[in-house]
């Protein structure tokens, strides 16, 4: 058990059959309840586990994107770490990197993350194809104390990043807007996940407002 599990499950138990996270991503529509979120994040910690151990140290390369809650919800579950490049077991991102060293978690750019349909380079895991074969439920344990982030300047535990956060009241629908670029700071990090947890929000993410046209949106993020 994680120690962002408490907020984040209100919050997704909330949402449990209406939408909880709506990705507007350039390739289309992907939206999640609070039910399949967590489903998610189950089969995610379940295999991150089951494959590379607990305290994971894993780098991501992501732009704003609805895989962000899932793989942080995933670390805090298992006692990982978002890492810098040079420090990590596992690189995530989206395609392949058939000159990494290290072994790739590769996305397929298809809004809901299908298989790629073709067999992938050494190294790399499709992540699809092997996280669905992972448990949906997760039993408790002992709330984790291992740093979630290490930016390179310092790490930050979950409780510090949740006393850092400034939660928004009467369960808004917050829209993150952000360009394709990889996330790389906290604070963008935590707009994605802390805060809308703790805030008991639905999340929209979006690259522009036009895209974003009818989703109900009550407050503005602009991620980067």
């Amino acid at each position: 058990m994680g120690a962002l599990s408490g907020i984040r499950r209100s919050a997704s138990g909330l949402y449990r059959a209406r939408p909880f996270i709506t990705d507007l991503g350039n390739t289309g529509r992907t939206e999640f309840s609070g039910a399949t979120f967590e489903q998610w994040v189950a089969k995610t910690s379940n295999y991150l586990e089951a494959e590379f151990g607990t305290e994971l140290q894993l780098h991501v390369e992501l732009r704003a994107h609805w895989m962000w809650p899932v793989i942080v919800a995933a670390l805090d579950e298992l006692e990982g770490t978002v890492v810098p490049r040079d420090r990590a077991d596992l690189v995530m991102r989206i395609g392949t990197e058939p000159s990494s060293e290290i072994p790739v978690l590769a996305l397929h750019d298809h809004p809901m993350a299908m298989p790629f349909g073709r067999p992938l380079p050494p190294l790399h895991h499709d992540f699809f194809l092997d996280v669905r074969s992972g448990g949906d439920t997760r039993s408790a344990g002992p709330v984790h104390e291992l740093p979630l982030i290490d930016d390179g300047v310092r790490t930050w535990s979950a409780a510090e990043l949740v006393a850092a956060t400034t939660p928004f009241a009467d369960e808004p629908r917050l829209g993150a807007f952000a360009t394709l670029d990889p996330l790389t700071t906290v604070a963008e990090i935590v707009s994605l996940t802390v805060l809308p947890w703790a805030s008991s929000a639905s999340l929209v993410i979006a690259n522009d407002h036009a895209s974003a046209q009818g989703e109900r949106i009550t407050v503005e993020l602009p991620i980067n």
